[in-house]
């Protein structure tokens, strides 16, 4: 990748073909196509999604928004809607530059259920993943606002941030000693980034979740766009972040189905969540920017 400035192309030298597989975190506010978006073409997607999924429920019952992205924007050429592949056999059956993948929001943060994603990591995505030559891109859930579906065991959002961690890095270790050196796991840390925006900016990280208190708003799904975005490539997004609405313009659906979608981030927001980035992002193990900073700030208080 080559960045220039914002709003002029991002020279590729070929697409970067980029698999979605997980859950609500990333397809409220469609961030995939948010994705798209934000590299001015130069990311091209595709996605298996599946509500509340685990990585072993969606493997074993595959995509369910046939309803959810039924909608206009969603609509192809050929009267199809673009729902992503049915299955996960079926997305990473072709070449992959890089596999965004979230578990069910608190598996990794669970002794249980973090044991059973291990194993289906190591006995059936691994094979996959290796044949597809995608990298594996780990994405940190955001911890819930405030606690809910049984979470009041995992704490505060920095305690049940930590857990997440904690998880997700046993997923990176699991794969990097199976898979080649080329296919190193990374982590997106958008929880962190979460609890950054929290320490700097709390009426701004009221607004990055809808009023459930764990799924993504429209502002936080911009951050984890960038996020992701930064951890695969090592900057910032190329496009211009004057008009959300431009962002979202081919989004298939702006969740909760049903309802009356929350405000778009402003410009000047997108330009100080587009900033918050994580350190060393290509490299293995790398912990969160914003996870280091935490820290520290705990240790002087």
């Amino acid at each position: 990748y080559q960045r220039r400035v914002r709003g002029t192309s991002l020279c590729l030298m070929a697409e970067v073909q980029v698999a979605c597989i997980g859950n609500s975190i990333q397809y409220y506010n469609d961030c995939p196509r948010l994705l798209e978006a934000l590299s001015n073409g130069g990311v091209v997607q595709d996605s298996c999604f599946r509500g509340g999924c685990t990585f072993r429920s969606i493997l074993e019952k595959g995509n369910r928004m046939n309803k959810l992205w039924r909608t206009p924007n969603a609509l192809r050429g050929d009267g199809t809607h673009d729902i992503g592949a049915g299955t996960i056999e079926e997305l990473l059956s072709v070449r992959r530059d890089y596999v965004i993948m979230n578990d069910f929001t608190q598996g990794p943060a669970r002794d249980e259920s973090r044991a059973d994603s291990i194993a289906v990591l190591l006995q059936s995505y691994a094979p996959m993943l290796e044949r597809c030559g995608g990298i594996p891109v780990f994405l940190v859930t955001p911890a819930y606002q405030f606690p809910s579906r049984g979470s009041e065991d995992l704490g505060d959002p920095e305690e049940f941030t930590e857990l997440l961690l904690q998880g997700y890095q046993s997923y990176v270790n699991v794969l990097a000693a199976v898979l080649p050196e080329a296919q190193r796991p990374r982590i997106a840390p958008v929880g962190p980034a979460f609890l950054m925006v929290r320490s700097e900016s709390p009426g701004l990280w009221e607004c990055m979740f809808q009023l459930d208190g764990f799924h993504p708003s429209p502002c936080g799904t911009f951050l984890e766009a960038c996020v992701l975005f930064y951890t695969m490539f090592g900057r910032a997004p190329p496009a211009s972040l004057d008009d959300a609405a431009t962002l979202w313009s081919r989004a298939r659906n702006m969740a909760p189905h049903g309802e009356e979608p929350l405000r778009l981030p402003t410009s000047e927001e997108m330009e100080y969540l587009s900033l918050i980035h994580i350190s060393e992002p290509t490299r293995l193990l790398s912990i969160s920017y914003a996870v280091f900073c935490l820290k520290k700030k705990k240790k002087t208080t």
